[in-house]
């Protein structure tokens, strides 16, 4: 049997592909490939792919489907405030219509990748958010849209059809097909090209991380117990790991010294959450290390850039930049904005 990953040319996409093939597993791909042209390295997908919008899946697509990893969708706020309609197009009703899908076809396991940004703004700072808190508070079309379609997936769950959704932490860490426009990999690129940490609200948000190797292991290790996964709803990320921006970027600072923190408070972010990640823990102790080594990670980072040339161009445009390259293929009528 099949596993399918929606999104699969996309920054986690590219990655976990990557690994469920090194694991023995074959895979199908799908995606729309609007970033695929912003891959930085050279690499060949070398498996079955189908270039499709997910709402236009028929059952048929789905045929020897046995699970399928939902990645696909306009994947951070600034993308979701740029056309709500499309957002919610994608996200929820790409969605809804591909589960729909698949459990008429057939498939066994769907795991979902929702996203932490449900948890909006947190009413209490000091207390770490459960998957249960009744504090879910979606601020952006974005986040509104995946909690929208987690509670529709949740009623489709049954014994044959298992449903698991996980809210990943902020994602950082190297891909082919890289993002410069998520908070640890920004702070690290800007810090390589300027020697300067450019903050630009007040510093004090909060956030989790998850590196993307690791959000791909929850994924694929999840494959073989969905069984008993069923119906949960998963943070993904590290006990402990919660941090404010600005200490982000101390972080950064060791490990390029020379880089000067500039805190420009040119924004607001209302968005801030300290989330717990015990349940992934418990879940997936004996599976995935949870001893996040930040600045080995930041080091990784730093070598990345250097293996891909990172320069300006790449860092402040399209190329790593997601809500630059969707501009650029609606103007240029690539992509309709409908």
């Amino acid at each position: 049997m099949t596993i399918l990953v929606t999104g699969d040319s996309g920054y986690v996409g590219t990655v976990l592909c990557k690994q469920l093939l090194n694991n023995g597993h074959k895979i199908t791909g799908l995606d729309l490939d609007f970033f695929l042209e912003n891959d930085l390295i050279l690499y060949n997908r070398e498996y079955k792919r189908l270039k499709k919008d997910i709402n236009e899946i028929h059952e048929d697509d789905l045929k020897n489907i046995e699970t399928i990893i939902h990645l696909a969708g306009l994947s951070n706020d600034p993308l979701g405030e740029l056309n709500e309609k499309l957002t919610y197009k994608i996200n929820f009703d790409g969605t809804i219509n591909l589960i729909e899908k698949a459990k008429i076809a057939g498939v066994k396991n769907f795991l979902y990748a929702s996203t932490q940004s449900v948890y909006g703004i947190s009413e209490n700072i000091e207390n770490e958010i459960t998957e249960d808190s009744k504090n879910i508070q979606p601020i952006t079309a974005y986040a509104k849209s995946k909690y929208k379609a987690e509670q529709i997936m949740l009623k489709k769950k049954s014994e044959n059809f298992r449903v698991v959704i996980f809210r990943p932490a902020t994602v950082f860490g190297p891909s082919v097909n890289f993002r410069s426009d998520i908070v640890l990999n920004n702070l690290v690129a800007s810090a390589y090209l300027y020697e300067k940490l450019i903050i630009q609200s007040d510093g004090k948000p909060w956030r989790p991380l998850l590196h993307v190797n690791d959000m791909c292991q929850f994924f694929i290790k999840s494959i073989d117990k969905a069984d008993k996964l069923n119906g949960e709803t998963i943070n993904l990320g590290y006990p402990g790991y919660n941090f404010q921006v600005v200490d982000l970027a101390n972080k950064v600072k060791k490990i390029i010294p020379k880089a000067k923190i500039i805190i420009e408070n040119k924004k607001i972010d209302n968005r801030t959450y300290k989330v717990s990640f015990d349940k992934a823990f418990k879940l997936f102790k004996d599976e995935i290390n949870f001893d996040l080594n930040i600045e080995r990670s930041i080091s990784e980072l730093v070598n990345y850039f250097d293996k891909v040339k990172s320069n300006k161009e790449m860092f402040e445009g399209r190329k790593t930049i997601r809500i630059k390259q969707l501009k650029y293929l609606i103007e240029n009528k690539k992509f309709l904005n409908k």
